[in-house]
């Protein structure tokens, strides 16, 4: 997918990423990200929610629609073959079963989603149930990119779309193009409309780690229970990350359900391997 498809809306000027840092290892991932400049884009069978990309699959038409579907159906399968060969696979075609016909989509469409990688970011920086959810309750951290850089994925990133109805895929309809794109990887509950996220999306992804130009990591949001000695490490990776983030706190409101982000005054923003 790129920005050049069809009715493509234009990422705002910054996307963010947040990050956990529970554990040893999921520290170690967001420090490599600062310092290598690489982000992971995983699979969509690895999301948390089990209806995130899995629309519901249904057969239904009428007669004409059915004829039309299985020769169709012969003609894409049937190429080199004979026109008795086709006609036999059509006849096959008619003789199969819509629950047999949505189980080997189902399954055709789980092998494909094997192979795209999906790196997910939000708008927002300062929504509390991301920062409780995806960044280890407030110990995380939060990365905020530029996405004006053209040559970059951020700037082909596209808005999910939050849905009371589940996404239908009718496999009878077999030109539904872009908008199918849209049911199998841009649609969510609007249970998640919260997340206000846009996808990156790669087919046919290789390298899982995909490296990012050094510039467009801008911001650093530190959790508002960041412990000191991960915020060290991280500030360890920024010292050798050709990065140059501003840095920021998150911190609850006295008297509000909000978060204060901050920026952090300049004594102590003195990188690790930088002269004191």
């Amino acid at each position: 997918m790129s920005s050049e498809d069809g009715n493509h809306q234009r990422a705002p000027p910054r996307l963010y990423k947040y990050r956990s840092l529970a554990t040893g290892q999921d520290l170690q991932w967001v420090c490599d990200t600062i310092s290598s400049h690489r982000l992971f884009w995983p699979s969509p069978l690895l999301f948390n929610d089990p209806f995130d990309c899995v629309p519901a699959h249904i057969y239904r038409g009428t007669r004409a629609e059915h004829e039309r579907n299985a020769r169709r159906s012969a003609q894409v399968f049937g190429r080199g073959k004979s026109r008795l060969q086709r006609r036999m696979m059509k006849r096959q075609a008619l003789r199969r079963k819509a629950p047999e016909i949505v189980e080997t989509m189902e399954a055709a469409n789980t092998k494909m989603l094997e192979g795209v990688g999906v790196c997910s970011l939000s708008e927002a920086r300062d929504n509390l149930l991301m920062w409780a959810h995806y960044g280890s309750a407030h110990s995380g951290l939060c990365l905020g990119f530029e996405t004006s850089i053209a040559a970059i994925d951020f700037a082909c990133a596209f808005p999910v779309q939050y849905s009371e109805e589940r996404p239908v895929i009718n496999l009878i309809n077999r030109a539904e193009g872009r908008g199918l794109i849209d049911k199998l990887l841009l649609t969510k509950s609007s249970h998640w409309a919260y997340e206000k996220e846009w996808r990156m999306i790669a087919h046919g992804i290789g390298d899982r780690l995909r490296t990012f130009p050094a510039t467009a990591l801008r911001e650093i949001i530190f959790g508002a229970r960041i412990s000191p000695a991960a915020e060290e490490a991280v500030m360890a990776a920024i010292g050798k990350s050709r990065s140059k983030p501003r840095l920021f706190r998150a911190r609850p409101n006295r008297d509000k359900f909000y978060l204060e982000i901050t920026e952090l005054p300049p004594e102590n923003l003195t990188r690790p391997d930088s002269p004191r």
